[in-house]
């Protein structure tokens, strides 16, 4: 639910800036074309208010759930859970890396002497 009121106030807040801000008049039409301007700013400035309601019932959702969440220990396990991810992805990225013409350490000493040139592997 705080998605789609979020997403509604980021659609209205897009709209009244647009209406708000680039309206543009290129000649005076009368006083029917000052009363529909006028219309229109007071809609939108309505618009505008209860997108800021939104965004206060949205804060209110999300500050409800962040104590739910602290209380019930849900913020200190997606703690963990991003540690673990963290190195999860770092480990992967270590074994990804490594080529098939990598040896242990412990086989050095079975390499024969002279195999490889000084441009060649360490």
């Amino acid at each position: 639910m705080a998605e789609r009121l979020a997403r509604e106030y980021a659609e209205t807040i897009y709209n009244a800036k647009q209406a708000l801000t680039q309206t543009r008049v290129f000649t005076y039409l009368g006083e029917t074309q000052e009363a529909a301007l006028r219309a229109e700013a007071e809609e939108w400035q309505r618009r505008l208010a209860r997108a800021f309601r939104v965004q206060d019932a949205v804060a209110d959702i999300r500050r409800a759930l962040g104590e739910a969440n602290a209380k019930n220990g849900v913020n200190a396990q997606l703690a963990e859970l991003d540690k673990l991810n963290l190195r999860l992805k770092a480990l992967t990225e270590i074994i990804e890396g490594q080529g098939a013409d990598m040896i242990a350490i412990e086989e050095l000493r079975n390499i024969p002497p002279g195999l490889y040139d000084r441009e060649g592997p360490l």
